[in-house]
């Protein structure tokens, strides 16, 4: 007996129903389907997954002022120049935005150092240079100290009489009169003998004031200052007692 909801297959014109149009049958084993795509891969040098799009910000070019405050910063007289640009070289090369942040750093530390050592010498010219004692402005009973002393050359500086001191001067006037003196040498440069000196200033200065300081201090010696190295005429020089022992002056022996 045959089944009346079972397709007849053996009628003409009775075919298996096909798939509908667009329904992909079943592919080889292991391929997928068409219109799925497998895992993707960047393309050969291309940018990686995940990572920025434009990288990491790396600077490019030298920042010139960073540079130039370096090398003022090194100079006797412009330290203080590469140290205001140091700072400005500072601001540029922030974030890494420019290369030289070594540069601007080195000027600001040694541009500091520069100019604090050049504010010290202006202090130390400015003292000197206000309180030097030369001759042509020396006056008899002004002390003094000894700042240096060399063969050729000696830096004075005046000093309050009531404090302790170097020396004292004894004598003030013009190397004519030590030209027409008995003790003139014949070399200039033995004016700085001790012995001339004693001999050159007790002659020429008032026996009033050579007694006086032989009485004040028995350990006195004396010297002669004058404007250069080879004076002549009416160039003028004054003569100064300090202790032979280093030690030194209390009060104004003339005063």
């Amino acid at each position: 007996m045959s089944n009346p909801y079972e397709p007849d297959l053996g009628k003409p014109g009775d075919q298996p129903q096909q798939p509908a149009w667009g329904q992909g049958g079943p592919g080889p084993q292991g391929q997928p389907p068409q219109g799925q795509y497998g895992p993707s891969y960047p393309a050969y040098g291309g940018q990686q997954w995940g990572g920025s799009p434009y990288g990491a910000q790396q600077p490019t070019t030298t920042d010139g002022i960073s540079i130039t405050a370096f090398v003022l910063s090194l100079t006797c007289c412009l330290s203080f120049v590469g140290l205001i640009l140091g700072f400005v070289g500072l601001g540029r090369t922030k974030d890494n935005r420019r290369k030289g942040r070594w540069a601007a750093v080195s000027a600001i530390v040694i541009g500091a150092l520069g100019t604090l050592t050049a504010i010290g010498i202006i202090v130390v010219a400015v003292f000197v240079g206000t309180s030097a004692i030369v001759p042509g402005e020396a006056e008899v009973g002004e002390c003094g100290n000894i700042l240096s002393e060399d063969r050729d050359t000696v830096t004075m500086t005046s000093k309050d009489c009531g404090d302790r001191h170097d020396l004292e001067v004894a004598y003030v006037g013009t190397f004519d009169e030590i030209e027409d003196s008995q003790f003139v040498p014949s070399n200039p440069d033995d004016l700085t003998d001790a012995g001339i000196s004693f001999g050159v200033c007790t002659d020429l200065m008032p026996a009033e004031d050579a007694s006086t300081l032989d009485e004040a201090d028995d350990d006195l010696r004396y010297g002669i200052v004058t404007e250069d190295t080879s004076p002549s005429g009416d160039e003028a020089f004054f003569c100064y007692v300090e202790r032979s022992d280093g030690e030194k002056l209390e009060g104004s022996l003339l005063g």
